[in-house]
């Protein structure tokens, strides 16, 4: 078979790692970075945010954020910067810094994808 990715032509190319965007709302809310769901603008670090999402997702095996009941109370924990999933104890400690870093709630903080993929490589080598 053949993997096949779309975006249905959501995604934006945003040039420069710093340059905002926004503030505009689109994507799925259990991986969108805390300044998207709140509609403030932003970077390239959302893409990194996101990222983190998935890799806690990969590490733990459980859906994003998936005690909240409602979608109010989604969205609650989704646009609090600082309420973050618990990590996996199971998972390395590397790995549990580098899902740390992406989803810090200050994107200044959030590693490029040139860190992520070296952390990751270091990791497979382990």
């Amino acid at each position: 078979g053949q993997l096949r990715l779309f975006d249905f032509a959501l995604a934006k190319v945003i040039p420069h790692p710093r340059q905002k965007i926004g503030p505009s709302r689109v994507g799925t809310l259990r991986y969108m970075a805390p300044e998207v769901a709140s509609q403030k603008v932003y970077d390239r670090s959302v893409d990194v945010y996101s990222f983190g999402i998935l890799l806690w997702e990969i590490l733990v095996l459980q859906r994003p954020y998936a005690r909240a009941k409602t979608r109010a109370e989604l969205e609650t924990a989704v646009q609090d910067p600082h309420t973050t999933p618990p990590l996996n104890p199971i998972a390395s400690p590397h790995m549990q810094f580098l899902v740390r870093k992406c989803l810090s709630a200050n994107p200044v903080e959030r590693p490029s994808f040139a860190i992520v993929l070296a952390c990751l490589k270091q990791e497979l080598k382990r």
